[in-house]
């Protein structure tokens, strides 16, 4: 009697590393994203009286608190003669910022959470962290409608460089999957990272100009921020929708080219690191 022995075939680290298993698994699973993405948006507020109202209201009651005290208990300098100009650079980072944070602080739990999708039946978990970040992009474009609207109103018109902020979104939601992919697979390993992600993404907050501008920053400094993607986005967002001027190319594509090499990374980790989730979850 011949026995057979059926192993899963193993792929050998350099095989995650291609830009086509990348792009092939999330063009092969883009219907699942977008179902389990729309399923988040709809859960997130599900009981609450306003509903999906609390994804405009929360954003701006935050703006409220942070213009309060960046305006009146510690008043800084916001560049120009009017403060509704310092709100909306501060709205407008706190939106890009936001797809960031909202992504990253619910990736540590996006498999723990499924753990019937991991034992149980044969699912592609790579688009659980991307579920998580197609939930947030929704909610970030809603505030950005929100952002642009009040943009109209206090100024009449947009500058003709909102034409260029599409060139700032792929850097955004490349660099944003491959953090959610690390920090996804490191949450199954090390239950840690939950409680603590929060204090990280605080961190990375106030060192990202969120509540200041990019030329606020000492110059000896300016170089050390331009390595921050979310600094070089944010800066981006704000010349594109508000100031009416051109990115700075140059930093957008050191952006671009480490939005790149993240997402990359990230996906190769969680790909080379699933096989022992069953055993931990």
């Amino acid at each position: 009697m011949t026995t057979t022995l059926i192993r899963p075939r193993a792929d050998s680290p350099s095989a995650h590393l291609r830009p086509g298993a990348l792009w092939g698994t999330l063009w092969r699973h883009r219907h699942v994203v977008g179902e389990l993405g729309r399923r988040q948006v709809q859960v997130r507020h599900r009981g609450s009286c306003l509903g999906v109202l609390w994804t405009v209201i929360a954003p701006l009651l935050l703006l409220g608190v942070y213009t309060l005290v960046f305006t009146e208990l510690l008043p800084v300098d916001p560049g120009t003669g009017r403060r509704v100009d310092f709100v909306l650079q501060i709205f407008c980072g706190l939106v890009v910022f936001g797809v960031f944070s909202e992504t990253v602080q619910r990736a540590p739990t996006s498999v723990v959470a499924h753990a019937n999708y991991v034992k149980k039946v044969v699912f592609p978990l790579e688009v659980l962290p991307i579920a998580d970040l197609w939930a947030s992009a929704v909610l970030g474009a809603l505030n950005l409608a929100v952002l642009m609207t009040v943009v109209l109103l206090v100024t009449g018109a947009w500058p003709w460089t909102v034409l260029l902020f599409p060139l700032v979104v792929p850097p955004l939601l490349l660099l944003v999957a491959g953090v959610a992919w690390l920090v996804a697979a490191l949450g199954v390993y090390v239950r840690d990272i939950a409680a603590s992600i929060g204090v990280l993404i605080t961190a990375l907050f106030f060192l990202t100009p969120v509540v200041y501008r990019l030329d606020q920053v000492p110059a000896r400094w300016q170089w050390l921020m331009e390595l921050n993607p979310m600094a070089v986005l944010v800066e981006a967002s704000r010349a594109t929708l508000l100031a009416g001027r051109p990115p700075d190319w140059r930093a957008l594509a050191v952006a671009y080219g480490l939005a790149l090499v993240t997402a990359q990374l990230g996906f190769a980790w969680f790909r080379a690191t699933k096989r022992g989730f069953a055993d931990v979850v």
